[in-house]
């Protein structure tokens, strides 16, 4: 088998400067996008769903398919990655946000686990949850600052994607 080494020249190969100079890879929700998660959750508390029992069909947002098409695209044609924010995090507990983004990566692609805890949600935070005594532990839903939140998701058939 012979490899051959030609460059990459399309937009998933990017520098530093190549990103500050072009941040169409950035995505802010709007107020009303933000409603959308919210009225879309409130169905899904409605109906007693969890989050893993949401699908694409069980969480509407009508003002964010545009932007999610968009994003989906940044990821799988693109850039290979992208930054979602004004996620209205203060707003919900643990559990909520479960759902929210769980509802809203439905609309990514398909949720599967990546580790051997079969994890579907993983929670980055300010530290307080860090692994003691030389564990390698994933953080859990505990009285701690809030930073950040992501699951893997499988965004199409040939390539693996990490949002």
């Amino acid at each position: 088998m012979t490899l051959q080494m030609e460059p990459i020249t399309d937009a998933s190969a990017w520098s530093g400067e190549d990103l500050e100079r072009d941040q169409s890879w950035k995505f802010t929700l709007t107020t009303q996008q933000q409603d959308d998660l919210g009225k879309a959750l409130q169905q899904i508390k409605e109906r007693g769903l969890q989050f893993a029992e949401i699908t694409r069909e069980d969480f509407p947002l009508p003002t964010l398919a545009d932007a999610l098409q968009n994003l989906q695209n940044e990821i799988r044609e693109v850039r290979g990655f992208a930054v979602l924010s004004g996620f209205p995090t203060e707003a919900y507990d643990y559990h909520d946000l479960e759902k929210l983004f769980w509802g809203l990566c439905t609309h990514l692609g398909t949720g599967v686990t990546q580790n051997l805890e079969a994890g579907l949600i993983h929670y980055v935070t300010d530290g307080k949850l860090a692994p003691q005594n030389g564990a390698r532990i994933l953080g859990k839903p505990q009285s701690s600052a809030f930073r950040r939140f992501s699951r893997p998701c499988r965004s199409c058939s040939r390539n693996n994607h990490r949002l």
